[in-house]
């Protein structure tokens, strides 16, 4: 049986915050990235730290491997990429692309100088231990920045993710971390037109969120670790308020 770690991380948390078995299964399984997951970490790598790029990452030939000579051409490129992930012609080119974007943009590149990239912290936070990487952190001028792949980094969509999947809670869990008090967000789209959008965590949202983190952290502190779904009652259904109003507005209120 899976066992209740003796420390949180922001993902972790977000799982129990669904419910403590989503925490557990999330502690369970093995870690596979998604093809946009693997992007966005070959990204990172390639605009936090690009000196460590052709450590990571290979680019394999474009060749037919159903030629001799593209069979032995590959087997010699495969033989020399060791432990490196290999990129093909076309997710290089992405990335390249992605990147510029991101290098065209003055707000981006001027938050990302004098940044520590990558800064793994490891601090309580309401008493329990606390464990994440942080993309970019200037602790001397009081921020830290989350570097997101997206499709749409529109502030309407983004508004909706940041609530949806919890990046609020990751920047008040970061500023609590640090000791930071102003939490980026540099966004990019990973498909043309690459747009760049950069936003900041408004104060309200910070209040709001560190309050919901510290909820969240005492109710993981006071449960059991036993499994538990949603709740252990039946509960009622209503209507979504959204449905509600729509009805209202075509003459059949509720």
């Amino acid at each position: 049986m899976t066992a209740k770690r003796n420390y949180l991380s922001v993902s972790a948390l977000k799982q129990f915050a669904k419910s403590p078995n989503h925490y557990l299964a999330y502690v369970a399984r093995k870690f596979k990235p998604t093809p946009a997951m693997a992007f966005g970490s070959a990204l990172h790598t390639m605009v936090l730290e690009p000196h460590l790029f052709n450590e990571r990452y290979a680019v394999q030939p474009d060749v037919d491997k159903r030629t001799k000579a593209g069979k032995e051409s590959y087997a010699t490129f495969a033989s020399s990429i060791g432990n490196r992930e290999v990129l093909t012609g076309a997710q290089m080119y992405q990335l390249n692309q992605t990147h510029q974007a991101v290098l065209s943009n003055e707000d981006a590149t001027s938050l990302l100088v004098n940044c520590k990239y990558e800064q793994v912290i490891e601090s309580p936070i309401g008493g329990v231990p606390f464990k994440g990487i942080v993309d970019a952190l200037n602790k001397k001028s009081g921020y830290a920045i989350d570097v997101k792949t997206c499709r749409d980094a529109s502030p309407d969509q983004f508004q909706r993710d940041a609530y949806n999947l919890g990046y609020h809670l990751q920047a008040a869990a970061y500023c609590l971390l640090t000791g930071v008090d102003r939490f980026y967000w540099l966004c990019v789209e990973s498909d043309d037109p690459h747009n760049v959008a950069v936003y900041m965590q408004s104060k309200e949202a910070q209040e709001q969120s560190t309050f919901r983190l510290l909820e969240l952290i005492r109710e993981w502190s006071a449960w059991d670790g036993k499994p538990a779904n949603y709740s252990n009652e039946i509960m009622l259904l209503e209507y979504p308020k959204w449905a509600k109003k729509w009805h209202k507005h075509r003459g059949r209120r509720l």
